[in-house]
């Protein structure tokens, strides 16, 4: 019976625990506390620095490059009968411009075909008519042979090489930001480039505003959560703040379920991977002993009653 009771137990926890996690997995506020707590995300653009690259672009080369990280296209808009950006690439295009004209650096867009899109027109030549038709801004260089971020990287290193320019100003969302700064750093030390990487984070910003109300599951959130938890795994190192430390072999053994709590200590390295064959394994030890006092105590009433 205690282990019906406790199978029962254990089943509603992982009912209670599966409600919880979709609810936090769609709440915009853990998307928040992910970003500023997971992420080494930088800060927006400051005044000051704008003003810093308005100087270092005013002379008769371009030095600084305004780069547009694209984030998808779609093949056949029905409204305009042409291809059109999505809405993560409309964004970082307008904020782009924006930076653009501020500082007078001339833009680069970089983007292809994604690995998932359709065959078409890349995605950089579809943000450059965009820019010159409804922005009035054109585009000086365009990448168009980027799949993914890693990519955007390599090509646009690769067409920069042969610039003379010292600056490089990123825009993409932030949350996308680190994994970007990141792609871009090692195709600069790939191609020996002496260039700077600038962060201008976009995207910044709450659609709600209430703090009560970003706990409460909305579509924001999830796409929030899903866009922050596909980036976060090139942050190894803040994840590892957040694990459990190694135990030290010289501590006694705990049994029980005390033990769970120094699970991770109990795998030689330490490491994360096979933790479930470990929890499996400490699951399996309990229910061995509580079947193994049932046993027990059904033998014992045997006996009492065989010498009644």
């Amino acid at each position: 019976a205690r282990l019906i009771l406790w199978q029962r137990f254990l089943g509603w926890m992982l009912v209670l625990l599966s409600v919880i996690l979709l609810w936090l997995g769609a709440c915009a506020g853990v998307g928040d506390w992910m970003q500023r707590d997971l992420m080494s995300q930088p800060p927006p653009l400051s005044a000051d620095r704008l003003a810093t690259l308005k100087k270092a672009a005013g002379g008769s080369k371009p030095t600084v490059v305004v780069l547009i990280l694209g984030g998808g296209r779609e093949a056949l808009a029905p409204e305009y009968g042409v291809a059109s950006l999505s809405d993560l690439s409309l964004e970082r295009l307008r904020y782009g411009v924006w930076v653009s004209r501020e500082t007078g650096a001339p833009m680069m867009f970089s983007g292809g075909l994604g690995h998932a899109s359709e065959p078409g027109t890349a995605e950089a030549d579809v943000a450059a008519e965009i820019a010159q038709r409804e922005f009035l801004r054109p585009m000086r260089w365009l990448e168009t042979k980027s799949r993914d971020t890693r990519e955007n990287a390599q090509y646009s290193a690769a067409l920069l090489r042969d610039l003379d320019v010292t600056q490089v100003v990123l825009v993409t969302h932030g949350w996308h930001m680190p994994r970007a700064l990141r792609a871009f750093k090692d195709a600069a030390a790939h191609e020996k480039a002496q260039w700077e990487v600038v962060p201008a984070p976009m995207g910044l910003g709450r659609t709600v505003e209430r703090t009560a109300l970003r706990w409460i599951p909305s579509a924001e959130g999830f796409q929030l959560v899903r866009a922050v938890l596909r980036k976060v795994r090139v942050a190894p190192r803040r994840l590892k703040n957040w694990m459990p430390e190694k135990t030290n072999p010289s501590t006694p053994k705990r049994e029980g379920w005390v033990a769970f709590a120094t699970i991770r200590g109990s795998g030689g390295k330490g490491s994360w991977a096979p933790w479930t064959q470990r929890l499996r394994h400490r699951l399996c030890l309990q229910c061995r002993q509580m079947y193994g006092a049932r046993v027990a105590r059904g033998a014992q009433r045997n006996r009492s009653n065989h010498q009644g």
